[in-house]
Parts: structure tokens; C-alpha cells; sequence
């Protein structure tokens, strides 16, 4: 597997009670997050990510939506430092 830095863009809910008014209605903001993970897969509808592996196991997943998914860069796992992440090629 290959350490990776996912940043993500979560939905999320902005306002805090039932009813807001619209007049002075705080505007929305997008919440980002940057997660750091081993790449499990990668497919057409979304990136898996695991934070522990073994030969044998691993931790809990988490998979996000590949439009929600606005970078992913592959680290170097000695140093953290980003390398390069080869392009897959699409299936026709």
C-alpha cells in the first residue's frame, strides 16, 4: 500500500437550528479536511483509506467520494515528503 495525503471536502450542516433567517443568515463554508492514510484502493467513485496495516490486517476504513476528493498526493514513508503519484490510466 502507499502512504498518501487526501484532501477532501466533507458536506456538512451550517446552521445550528431548525430555522434561520434569511436576512442575516451566516454565509456557508466549504469544510476541508486533510487526512493522512494508506491507499487501499482507488477506483472511478472513490478513494479508501486505512490508518494501521499487517500482513495480515488492517484498521478501519474510510472511503470517500471521489468528488468530494480534491488532491491526493503519495508520501514517502521515511520522510513524509510528497512524491509523485503515477496517473491510472482510464478504462474505455
Amino acid at each position: 500500500m502507499r502512504l498518501v495525503l487526501c484532501i477532501w471536502e466533507d458536506a456538512s450542516q451550517v446552521d445550528d437550528s431548525t430555522w434561520v433567517d434569511r436576512a442575516s443568515a451566516p454565509k456557508a463554508h466549504a469544510v476541508i479536511f486533510h487526512q493522512v492514510g494508506w491507499l487501499e484502493s482507488i477506483d472511478e467513485t472513490a478513494v479508501v483509506l486505512t490508518t494501521a496495516v499487517s500482513d495480515q490486517i488492517m484498521a478501519a476504513r474510510d472511503r470517500i467520494p471521489l468528488g468530494m476528493v480534491k488532491t491526493i498526493l503519495e508520501l514517502d514513508p521515511a520522510t513524509g515528503v510528497p512524491v509523485a503519484l503515477p496517473k491510472k490510466r482510464r478504462k474505455r
